[in-house]
């Protein structure tokens, strides 16, 4: 009777083991990029000011980047320019890298139809894109932090 508790004890002490073990080394989710209204906010916290959003403007007649554009215009509270932003977040990172020609091709769009001597800038930050004329290295730098800062990267 004795060694049967004792068997019994030590197979519950190793089956805890064991649950112990492979409840430790389960991989935790990976954090997801945060939304669009995740990265205004991050804006805002970075001296942004958030006059006006249209969603769906991709900036070109592309309908296929419709659903992950955003245009807004802001100012920075460092400079106080104002700046036009189109914003692209894709969910999965299959469709980033499957919609990397489109975006191409509509930034190329964009900038041609821009009359004058402005430059038009972009960035890329997993899964973020984003592209606008006239921008300064504090709004290129405000930009890349608060796309980093809502899971970009």
């Amino acid at each position: 009777m004795l060694r049967r508790s004792i068997f019994l004890r030590l197979l519950l002490l190793l089956l805890l083991l064991l649950l112990t073990i492979a409840g430790c080394g389960a991989s935790a989710p990976s954090p997801a990029a945060g939304d669009m209204s995740e990265l205004l906010g991050a804006l805002a916290l970075r001296g942004a000011t958030i006059h006006q959003q249209v969603s769906g403007d991709a900036g070109c007649a592309d309908s296929t980047l419709h659903p992950n554009a955003l245009r807004i215009d802001l100012t920075l509270a460092q400079d106080g320019t104002d700046y036009e932003v189109y914003l692209f977040r894709w969910r999965r990172p299959v469709d980033f890298d499957a919609s990397a020609d489109r975006f191409r091709a509509c930034f190329g769009d964009y900038a041609g139809s821009i009359v004058g001597d402005v430059d038009v800038d972009s960035l890329e930050v997993r899964p973020w894109r984003a592209f606008g004329p006239a921008w300064t290295d504090e709004l290129r730098r405000t930009l890349d932090d608060a796309l980093r800062a809502t899971g970009g990267g």
